[in-house]
């Protein structure tokens, strides 16, 4: 039995060694298996955090008749864009931050007047997307919506020429500049991106392709077959057909509808000038004649506008007796170039410009304000159109 000692010691032995190397390695998967899914999740909520959705395979767009990120949507696609941009970009007479600030200004003047019908997706440069639901799309509402946006473009394009007389030559680029409208119908995927609604898929390549066609002119609405039933513009507007074949989609049929100035389009309060059931209906009056109409509307455009005056000289004075009056702007300097001038400022909406919040270039109104001025200032400033050009006139 005393024999048996030592290898009963070393049998234990090794029953303990490998019952610990067992125990170790269980241990050792044990915590690499909470690692790796501790580190899943992390990774997981990066992702999320950048695409800005909660749940990466089902995220809830609420804002849009609760429909779902990634899914696809019958949708209606509006895209707003401005013709001869690149020539007016590209000019060597203008400076890069002019153009850009002009450009922004007219891209504004279209995003702030489309109202609940159409819901912005992105800016794309000389072009802005808009989308809702084919199913609730208004007929009239989006055609009224689209005279509404060649008003406020061909109204802000006026004023920016307007202030530029001392320079005919930006002056006549201005001028230059009209706008086309594309309008498509089609399924797309409709998913969230930091915050911003956007679309993926074929339907919304073709709406893009259909920017480079065989329509002459400047200044159209371009409506496919596909999205005609939701834009009432017939009864404005005469058709022309329209016939393209776009590369690895397909022929595509439509329409052209050629909007002249938009103060004819759309009347001085705003509402459409398209017909109503009430002028198809025998015992309804007759509409006026165009050259009536277009009087009419020109003597309650000089009223409205003499009015405005009146009302704007008032309220100059009232400016100039109360200097508590004068709206200040928050922002804060991201960068300062003191050689030309100018300063960059991150700010919030400009509401006497009609810019929304973004980053823009600035000049200084004077040697002494530039002085004043640090990389990383937070500022409350106000901001004016001197001879055409951002200048910040007051600091506070």
């Amino acid at each position: 039995m005393i024999d048996n000692i030592p290898y009963d010691y070393q049998h234990w032995q090794f029953m303990g060694w490998t019952g610990g190397l067992l125990v170790s390695a269980a241990v050792i998967s044990f915590g690499y298996a909470v690692w790796a899914k501790r580190r899943k999740e992390q990774q997981e909520s990066s992702v999320k955090q950048m695409l800005g959705v909660s749940d990466l395979s089902n995220s809830l767009d609420t804002k849009h008749e609760g429909q779902h990120a990634g899914r696809a949507v019958d949708t209606l696609f509006i895209l707003p864009d401005i013709s001869n941009y690149t020539r007016f970009v590209s000019s060597k007479h203008l400076e890069a931050d002019d153009a850009q600030n002009i450009i922004f200004s007219l891209m504004s003047a279209i995003i702030n007047t489309v109202g609940e019908e159409l819901r912005f997706s992105k800016l794309e440069g000389d072009s802005a997307l808009f989308f809702t639901n084919a199913e609730v799309a208004s007929p009239q509402e989006i055609g009224l919506t689209l005279l509404s946006i060649f008003a406020a473009f061909d109204a802000r394009k006026t004023k920016l020429a307007a202030e530029l007389a001392h320079d005919p030559v930006t002056q006549g680029m201005i001028n230059d500049l009209d706008l086309k409208i594309f309008a498509h119908r089609g399924v797309a995927q409709r998913f969230t991106y930091r915050g911003m609604v956007d679309h993926f898929g074929s339907e919304v390549t073709l709406l893009h392709k259909l920017m480079k066609n065989h329509v002459s002119g400047d200044r159209y609405v371009l409506v496919t077959e596909a999205a005609r039933r939701l834009i009432d513009l017939h009864d404005q507007h005469d058709c022309e057909p329209l016939s393209e074949t776009i590369e690895h989609i397909g022929h595509v049929q439509g329409c052209v509808f050629r909007p002249m100035t938009a103060s004819k389009n759309v009347q001085a309060d705003g509402t459409s000038c398209l017909k109503t059931e009430a002028w198809k209906s025998p015992k309804a009056k007759s509409p006026p004649s165009y050259q009536t109409s277009l009087k009419l509307l020109t003597m309650k455009w000089n009223t409205t506008m003499e009015l405005k005056t009146l009302i704007a000289a008032a309220a100059m004075t009232l400016a100039a007796t109360v200097a508590f009056a004068t709206d200040y702007t928050k922002g804060k300097v991201t960068k300062i170039e003191a050689k030309s001038g100018k300063v960059t400022v991150k700010h919030e909406e400009l509401k006497n410009l009609g810019m929304p919040a973004m980053t823009m270039v600035f000049r200084a109104k004077d040697e002494a304000m530039l002085g004043k001025l640090k990389e990383g200032q937070n500022i409350q400033f106000v901001a004016e159109r001197v001879k055409g050009k951002l200048t910040l006139v007051e600091l506070k």
